[in-house]
């Protein structure tokens, strides 16, 4: 997300990924994905210590998501 050379980009899919919160944050609030218009970040979940499944983003941050991609947020099969 913080990478200059992103800013081209218009589609980008990172599903099953095991992206965590912080890093959906750091895409919602990347400067350089100014021309991103489709987000694919369905099926990431992260593993915690003890193996036990933990959703990978929290609520604040799906709004983040959906407030700069809209429509072309998909995620958890649907469409933001």
């Amino acid at each position: 997300a913080n990478c200059e050379r992103l800013a081209s980009l218009t589609h980008l899919a990172i599903s099953d990924n095991s992206i965590d919160d912080r890093a959906l944050q750091a895409i919602a609030e990347s400067p350089h994905l100014a021309r991103l218009k489709v987000l694919e970040v369905r099926f990431n979940r992260s593993e915690g210590e003890n193996g036990e499944e933990i959703p990978g983003c929290r609520p604040e941050t799906r709004r983040l998501l959906e407030a700069r991609f809209g429509n072309g947020l998909l995620m958890d099969d649907e469409v933001g």
